[in-house]
């Protein structure tokens, strides 16, 4: 969600930003600064999700449960007609300069039957996760992806190790 810590002055700032791993330590904070704790509270309230502070500054949705967020964003989306496509492996993705501008190449798998599925869309956000659990289906297709569509990777890490 997100930390009362990172409303500090920024010399404060600078410190709780060090303790991020990695070749751009400065690399979160613009969208820090862009888009800060009270941003975030006002868009949760917004959604219809009010959030509470415990305390070490961490803040949670009220119910404590990190599932209201998923729940939240999942009505959110309903209510905004957004279509949400489960069950999908995103095989390729190509974009063009017209409308809709991407085109997305899926494997669609149920119980009974494998096929591929193209999607057009106009925004597009790419979140696949990693390679650290296989199980809920992250196999680091995402990077090759991601690198298709023009963006640099630097080499992943694990979240225990120090560069």
């Amino acid at each position: 969600m997100t930390n009362k810590s990172t409303t500090m002055e920024l010399d404060e700032l600078a410190a709780l930003l060090r303790k991020y791993q990695s070749n751009q330590p400065d690399f979160p904070f613009p969208v820090l600064q862009q888009f800060g704790v009270r941003q975030t509270i006002d868009f949760f309230n917004m959604l219809g999700l009010p959030l509470t502070s415990l305390e070490d500054g961490r803040m949670y949705p009220m119910s404590l449960q990190a599932s209201s967020v998923l729940d939240i964003f999942r009505l959110a989306l309903e209510d905004r007609n957004v279509p949400v496509y489960f069950n999908h492996k995103v095989l390729d993705i190509t974009v063009s300069k017209d409308h809709p501008r991407f085109t997305i190449l899926c494997q669609m798998e149920t119980e009974e039957t494998q096929e591929q599925v193209v999607i057009t869309i106009d925004y597009l956000f790419l979140c696949t996760g990693g390679l650290t659990a296989p199980k809920t289906g992250t196999d680091g297709s995402g990077y090759t992806l991601a690198q298709r569509l023009g963006h640099t990777l630097i080499e992943p890490l694990p979240a225990n190790i120090r560069i």
